[in-house]
């Protein structure tokens, strides 16, 4: 499956010149978090969860005339706040997150773009890391909408869900899925 992905990028790129650009651009969105299914701690239902924050990333771009595609690299860091109850007893917290993005945005014209992307990020914090465990970073899968509001700034629309691991313990600090909106500025111009 790799072989073929990266044998059709490369037709892809053969077929026609490309010309790309590379820039720097920024983000801040606040984040609405939220479960796909009742969370259980210990075997005892979660009620009246709520999960909310804020994250922001700086992105060097590669932006290609054609294909209109930018893909993206960012690096950035997201807070979140959550409390619940479970079993009579009330929980609240915060969690720090440091990030990784690979995105490809398709401009559709000059106000809208869309697109994918993936990105790891701390599932544990630095002081619980663990040698060898397969749980210590999470994969999420990234759906962005972008509309241009001016050649710098755009408002951006996010949908964040959890590819691995989708266990409750860490689902409570860090919700499986996450909507979230703010602003983008290019920093420099391509």
């Amino acid at each position: 499956m790799h072989r073929f992905l990266f044998l059709f990028t490369l037709l892809l790129f053969t077929i026609k010149p490309v010309v790309a650009q590379s820039h720097f651009s920024a983000d801040v969105q606040y984040v609405q978090g939220f479960q796909s299914h009742t969370l259980e701690l210990f075997y005892v239902p979660v009620d009246q969860y709520f999960a909310s924050g804020l994250n922001g990333h700086l992105y060097y771009e590669y932006h290609f005339t054609k294909p209109a595609i930018n893909l993206r690299l960012g690096l950035g860091g997201q807070m979140m706040y959550f409390n619940g109850e479970s079993g009579g007893e009330e929980f609240s917290g915060n969690s720090a997150k440091f990030e990784i993005l690979l995105q490809g945005l398709y401009r559709f014209n000059e106000k809208w773009k869309a697109g994918l992307g993936v990105n790891l990020e701390n599932n544990r914090d630095g002081d619980q890391f663990r040698a060898k465990s397969t749980d210590n970073f999470r994969y999420n899968a990234l759906l962005d909408v972008h509309y241009n509001v001016s050649q710098r700034i755009s408002l951006l629309l996010r949908y964040s869900y959890v590819i691995y691991p989708n266990v409750d313990t860490y689902l409570l600090y860090n919700p499986a899925q996450r909507l979230s909106f703010g602003i983008n500025y290019q920093i420099t111009k391509p």
